[in-house]
């Protein structure tokens, strides 16, 4: 049955991207930063082959979607979030924002706390490295309640440790209490 046959093409190329953005990880744990990138952007063309032709994350990612396009969709957000970092992480923080929102609007509409919780820290990461402290305090108190209502410990700490780093520059009591806050999670 040609169905059958399509939906097995379809999985595969989605294990093919998710392999994809995995092997860049690792690269990105390595330092090999251009390579990462690569596999990273390699994951990102597989995942945007599989959506319909023409169509914008608006009209296919939804709470709603059927099961094999949340998980295309969910893993577009994914591939994004590692981009964003990587630029973060080459310094590039206004380049690492544009790829945070397109994330964050994936998730948003997929109503997925963890992720969309994950991206807003991230976020707030990216307006720390800019020196927008408070833009940074902004993104991480819409992100903890969700990092809190997923159960993202790690996130959560994350989270808690930005929202000190940027407290510190006006509040070094309110820092000290949110690293304290980060620590009791990470333990």
């Amino acid at each position: 049955d040609g169905s059958r046959e399509a939906f097995a093409t379809l999985f595969d190329r989605y294990r093919q991207a998710i392999a994809t953005n995995n092997i860049g990880l690792i690269h990105d744990d390595w330092g090999d930063f251009e390579t990462a990138r690569e596999n990273y952007e390699s994951a990102l063309m597989t995942l945007k082959s599989l959506l319909p032709t023409d169509a914008k994350v608006e009209s296919v990612c939804s709470f709603n979607a059927p099961p094999r396009m949340r998980n295309i969709c969910s893993a577009t957000a994914s591939v994004l979030d590692n981009l964003g970092e990587l630029s973060n992480t080459l310094g590039d923080p206004n380049t690492a924002l544009l790829k945070f929102q397109d994330s964050q609007a994936i998730t948003e509409l997929l109503n997925q706390p963890r992720l969309t919780g994950a991206t807003l820290s991230r976020i707030c990461y990216s307006h720390l490295l800019l020196g927008k402290a408070e833009e940074a305090i902004g993104y991480c108190n819409r992100a903890l309640p969700l990092n809190e209502q997923a159960k993202d410990l790690r996130t959560s700490a994350y989270t808690l440790t930005f929202l000190g780093m940027a407290s510190a520059l006006t509040n070094n009591a309110q820092a000290v209490k949110y690293f304290e806050s980060a620590l009791a999670k990470q333990r």
